[in-house]
């Protein structure tokens, strides 16, 4: 198992062909270049949109480690007390609040990604497995291209976040 902050279809730029990209969290290394930061964390956690919110007080109001304070008239998470429960991006009515990452087993991952497989054909593609997380014990990410199912892509290639 291993949690997935996205899964980008009909991808062109991450190897040849058409592509899926499954992008995974716990990246160590923490690059102050990174292009995704919310892929540096090793649990799933709330990513604030300040635009989006519209003042409902629901994240507040049910908040229960008081760790929603308003700052004007939008609403921000104080870290220092929040205990990333996740009940204010389940509540937000705006999604200004939402969580990033999911936990996902191989099998959830691989049949989200066999879904494009007349892609994969067509154009030499397949799934690209981004992120950090090979740098991580096993037991941190989702196993890698190799333990797959039976109806995997016929291209599968492993690409760390490290970017030149």
């Amino acid at each position: 198992m291993g949690i997935v902050f996205n899964i980008q279809k009909c991808s062109i730029h991450d190897g040849p062909g058409i592509r899926t990209l499954v992008f995974l969290k716990g990246c160590p290394l923490k690059c102050t270049w990174c292009s995704n930061p919310e892929s540096q964390g090793t649990t799933p956690e709330i990513a604030s949109f300040h635009k989006r919110c519209i003042g409902c007080r629901a994240c507040q109001k049910n908040c229960p480690e008081r760790a929603i304070v308003q700052d004007g008239p939008l609403f921000r998470i104080d870290a220092s007390l929040c205990s990333n429960c996740l009940k204010c991006a389940e509540l937000c009515y705006a999604d200004s609040k939402q969580v990033v990452g999911k936990e996902m087993t191989t099998t959830e991952v691989m049949a989200e990604v066999v879904k494009d497989r007349t892609f994969y054909k067509h154009s030499g593609g397949g799934v690209t497995f981004s992120m950090g997380s090979i740098l991580l014990p096993a037991s941190s990410s989702v196993s890698g291209p190799g333990r797959s199912t039976r109806s995997r892509p016929s291209m599968m290639s492993w690409r760390p976040s490290i970017r030149r």
